[in-house]
This record gives structure tokens, C-alpha cells and sequence, in this order.
């Protein structure tokens, strides 16, 4: 069989239109088993569940699965060994919604499932393009992925922002794909994560009624990491970095700081850029909002780097989302005061 871009979009629909009723059939058990409930860090008042991530993760890797098994692998390197990481993930990360799990052993399943990965893509074009050789390559690709599974599961913290995060950086890919001419399967793997993550995030909107979880956040942040490693594998390795920007500097310059004031990086917090702009009464929904619309600024960005050149739009990326985060920080107050 040969897949079309029409099937690949009934996909996605289908998907979006599946994990929107399975989430909300799932609600009342996950009150019972799963209620996250709010203390002195948290930027929600009311007890809300956790575990909305199992219908959306859920969902998208039996139908990647089965996109896979009717079309083939071709344009999805890895795809097996990436499902296998993610169920793995998923597992673990659900027990520890329920019961926390030592940090250590949170992180061994989270190499485990980046190496397994990168071993079932082998023979892919590697992120860095030969500027590095290809075991500095394999292992800088670890470590970003890596990283990037926890950035995205430690800025999951109000409602609405992984779905928007999401959703900005499977558009982006998609956006590449298309001006590249990248193979419809890879594209697949983006329209899917965008008919998911939209399908849950209604339920996730301010005032949310549901969480991600870490069943959620975890595997999440694993495929789109896995999403932007082939877009760098394509060539577009500015891009990848480009349109994730917003998220890779607020969680790090964030873990820095902690560093720095001798915090546990570990501990709950509340000194994200986004959550100081919470706190000085910007709603989620108007935060995650900007958001977006900044993330809009670096997919244009993205573009920039994959059609003419890559330094001057990584320059101009790492200036504007700095700025952007110095006016998340403070700036937010000073912008409201004035209105």
C-alpha cells in the first residue's frame, strides 16, 4: 500500500476526535486514583487529576504502530525501537504518578529508552551534519534527548503550555517537511502528534480539568525529541534548535539559577519564567497563549535557517527568546500596570 497525504490527515483527525472522548471517559477514574492535589508550589488551587497523557500517548503510538505495520518504515527510522522506549517510559512514568520514583531510577529508564532509540535508527543521517564525528554525534544526540525529555516534563506546570508547546513544534517540522519535500511518513509522525495533543489539550485549557501527568509529559517530550532529531537528520539541524528555543531556555537558565541558590533541582518550584508571569496575574490561558505566538516568531525563524542560511536566525532566536524571557520574568507586571 501507498500512503497519501489525505490518509495521513484522516489520521490525525481521527486521533484528535479519539483522545478527546477517551480523556474524558477516563476523568472519573483518574479522580480516584491519580488527583493531583495543590500546595504552596503549585500553580493551580483546586485538586485536579493527573494522567490525561495515557489516552493521548496511548492513542498515537497504536496508530503510529499501525501507520507503520500498513505503509512500512520507510521516512519513520526507528520507529520500532521508538515505540518500544515509549511504552517503557509511559509504564514507568505512570507508576510514579501514582507513587514517586527515585530520580535515579526515573533517569535509567530514560537512557535506556534514548539509546534503544538511536540504536534502531542507524544508518540515519546524523543531527550534526559531519561536523562532529559520529560518535560525538551519537553521543550529543543522547544527552540533547535526554535533556529534553526532562526540560519538557519540568515546564509542564500550568494549564495548557505542553499543548501548546507541543503543538507549535510538530507544526514547525511540518512546516520544513513541506518546504523541504521530506518523505510523508515523517510528516505523518507530526500531523499525529498535532490530532493528539489538540484532541486532550480542550480538557487541559484553563480551568483545567485534567493533567498530562508524567505519563504524559515524559513520552511526549521523548517523540517530539525523537521528531526533532530526524528534522535535523534532514538537514534542518538549526531549525530543530530554533523552534524548541522558548522551552530549552527558560528550563535551563531556570535549573542554572537553582544551581547557583543551592536548591535541589529536583524539588517542585515555581521560578520558571512562565510561572513568575502567573504570579504576577497574567491567567494560564493568556501566558500559554503568548506563548504560542512567540513560538510563531521562531517557526518563522526556523524557516529563515532552513531556506537561506542557519546563523543569523539561531543569533536572532537566542536574542529574542532571551529577551522574552527577561519580560516573562519582570516585564509581565509592568505591562499590566500600564493598561
Amino acid at each position: 500500500m501507498v500512503p497519501t497525504p489525505a490518509a495521513a490527515v484522516a489520521a490525525a483527525m481521527l486521533l484528535a476526535l479519539f483522545v478527546w472522548w477517551a480523556t474524558g471517559r477516563i476523568l472519573p477514574k483518574l479522580r480516584e486514583i491519580a488527583l493531583d492535589r495543590p500546595n504552596a508550589r503549585s500553580s493551580h488551587s483546586e485538586p485536579t487529576p493527573r494522567g490525561g497523557g495515557l489516552p493521548l500517548v496511548g492513542g498515537f503510538l497504536v496508530v503510529l504502530a499501525l501507520w507503520g505495520a500498513a505503509f512500512g518504515s520507510a521516512g519513520l527510522p526507528g520507529l520500532w525501537t521508538v515505540l518500544v522506549g515509549a511504552v517503557l517510559l509511559a509504564m514507568v512514568s505512570w507508576r510514579d504518578d501514582q507513587q514517586s520514583l527515585p530520580a535515579g531510577l526515573r533517569l535509567s529508564v530514560q537512557l535506556a529508552a534514548v539509546l534503544l532509540a538511536i540504536g534502531g535508527m542507524v544508518g540515519a543521517q546524523p543531527i550534526t551534519q559531519g561536523m562532529l564525528p559520529l560518535w560525538a554525534d551519537l553521543l550529543f544526540t543522547a544527552l540533547i534527548w535526554i535533556w529534553f525529555i526532562n526540560l519538557f516534563n519540568f515546564m509542564d506546570g500550568i494549564d495548557g503550555i505542553s499543548g501548546v508547546e507541543a503543538i507549535s513544534v510538530a507544526l514547525g517540522v511540518l512546516v520544513l517537511g513541506l518546504l523541504g519535500d521530506w518523505p510523508l511518513s515523517t510528516l505523518t509522525i507530526a500531523l499525529l502528534l498535532i490530532g493528539a495533543v489538540a484532541g486532550f489539550l480542550p480538557w487541559n485549557w484553563q480551568p483545567a480539568r485534567v493533567f498530562l501527568g508524567d505519563v504524559g509529559s515524559v513520552p511526549l517530550g521523548f517523540l517530539l525529541g525523537w521528531l526533532l532529531v530526524i528534522a535535523a537528520g534532514e538537514g534542518a539541524w538549526a531549525a530543530a534548535l530554533i523552534l524548541p528555543a522558548y522551552y530549552w531556555a527558560d528550563a535551563t537558565t531556570t535549573l542554572l539559577l537553582r544551581l547557583l541558590r543551592r536548591e535541589r533541582p529536583w524539588e517542585a518550584h515555581r521560578s520558571h519564567a512562565y510561572q513568575r508571569a502567573v504570579e504576577r496575574r497574567l491567567s494560564h490561558g493568556a501566558c500559554s497563549l503568548t506563548i504560542g505566538g512567540f513560538n510563531l516568531l521562531l517557526l518563522a525563524l526556523a524557516v529563515a535557517a532552513e531556506l537561506w542560511q542557519p546563523w543569523l536566525p539561531l543569533a536572532a532566536a537566542a536574542l529574542l527568546t532571551g529577551a522574552f524571557l527577561v519580560w516573562l520574568r519582570g516585564g509581565v507586571a509592568q505591562a499590566q500596570d500600564s493598561v
